[in-house]
C-alpha cells in the first residue's frame, strides 16, 4: 500500500522471475505517486512510525491481494503481472497537497457519466516493460 492507501500493488511473478531485476529493486518505480521525503513511507511493525489510514481505506488494498493470491494459488502464475489499484486525483488531493498521480496512474474520474474513485490496472513486469 501507498500512503494514504492511495493506490495498492500486487505483483505476481513466477518462481524463476526474480523481484530484484538488474540489480535494482523497483518497488518506486511501481509507485502511483512520486512520494516527498515529508510522507513517511517505511513502516516497521508495531514500532513508532504511524501511517494515516484507515481500516476501511486498507479494505480495498487487502481485497486486491487476497484475490490475487487466491487467483496465484488456483490457477498458478504464468507470466509476471503487476496489479495496481489506483484513487482518484480528487481522493489523492484530499489527502495531500501538490501530489499527483504518474501518468500511467491517471484517468478520467468520471465513467459512464458516473464518478470512478478507483480503478484496477493490469501491467507488465520487469519495469522496463512497462510504462512508467
Amino acid at each position: 500500500m501507498e500512503p494514504f492507501v492511495v493506490a495498492a500493488h500486487a505483483c505476481l511473478l513466477p518462481k524463476d522471475v526474480p523481484w530484484i531485476h538488474n540489480g535494482k529493486d523497483h518497488l518506486e518505480f511501481l509507485q502511483a505517486v512520486t512520494w516527498p521525503d515529508e510522507v513517511v513511507q517505511q513502516e516497521p511493525g508495531c514500532s513508532t512510525r504511524f501511517q494515516s489510514y484507515t481500516a476501511v481505506s486498507a479494505a480495498y488494498a487487502v481485497a486486491l491481494v487476497a484475490e490475487k493470491a487466491l487467483d496465484a494459488l488456483d490457477k498458478g502464475i504464468k507470466q509476471q503481472k503487476v496489479y495496481s489499484w489506483t484513487r482518484s486525483q480528487t481522493y489523492l488531493d484530499k489527502a495531500w497537497d501538490h501530489l499527483k498521480l504518474r501518468e500511467w496512474a491517471q484517468r478520467d474520474d468520471r465513467g459512464n457519466g458516473l464518478p470512478v474513485d478507483g480503478t484496477l490496472i493490469e501491467r507488465s513486469f520487469p519495469p522496463e516493460m512497462m510504462d512508467p
